[in-house]
């Protein structure tokens, strides 16, 4: 009675040990996410600026935002063929390392003559954005219980949501209309600096830290399920 009493309370002690790491990952998950959505706005927040520093049209300036929309529709099944076919991490490494890779190269961007390395670019950092979009349900499947999944969800969305705000304030912070374009280009030096930096810190957060699922959890289920 005693042996069988200390199993048990060895195994509640597993487990709480393992559910306390589940607020490590879905935090790296906010993280990423919020890096990520931040690219989408960045652009066409600086819409006079992208104009002029660029010399092109309206509509053409639009294309850096409206690129996530039109890659959103046309790679939603293959990225959830994708992202079920991976295990959570792999998935948020591939996430997490195109947005890397996309804000690195937006440094081959810093000239008035390559607006289409700012197109390139964002198409990256989209690709990743279809990734973030669809795990939040999936990781809260995986870490948390049925009265939590709604709060792991929430807590994904809020990094969207802050992500989408700072996407929209950052920028205007930095980059300034100035008259004379290489100032503009030593702005969006800077810009493109921070991203570059953030994203690749959050890159070996995601490869450090996260997991795809709780091991010892799924040790205890399986010695449950055979008993």
């Amino acid at each position: 009675m005693e042996c069988s009493r200390k199993k048990s309370i060895s195994k509640s002690d597993d487990t709480l040990k393992l559910y306390g790491y589940r607020w490590v990952v879905i935090t790296v998950f906010a993280l990423y996410c919020t890096i990520n959505i931040a690219q989408f706005s960045q652009f066409t927040i600086l819409m006079d600026i992208v104009e002029k520093y660029y010399g092109v049209s309206l509509a053409t300036a639009n294309m850096s935002g409206e690129i996530f929309m039109i890659l959103n529709i046309l790679l939603f099944i293959p990225t959830g063929e994708l992202v079920e076919r991976c295990s959570l991490k792999t998935s948020s490494i591939i996430c997490t390392g195109l947005t890397a890779l996309g804000n690195c190269m937006k440094f081959l961007a810093c000239s008035p003559d390559r607006y289409f390395m700012v197109l390139i670019t964002q198409s990256i950092c989209a690709v990743a954005q279809n990734i973030a979009l669809i795990l939040p349900s999936k990781l809260a499947c995986a870490w948390f219980g049925p009265e939590e999944v709604s709060l792991a969800c929430s807590i994904g969305l809020f990094g969207n949501q802050i992500g989408s705000a700072l996407g929209s304030v950052v920028p205007t912070l930095i980059v300034k209309d100035h008259e004379d374009l290489d100032l503009i280009t030593d702005d969006f030096n800077t810009l493109f600096i921070y991203n570059s930096g953030i994203s690749v810190a959050f890159f070996v957060l995601t490869v450090l830290f996260f997991r795809s699922k709780p091991p010892l959890h799924q040790v205890s289920l399986s010695l449950n399920s055979s008993r």
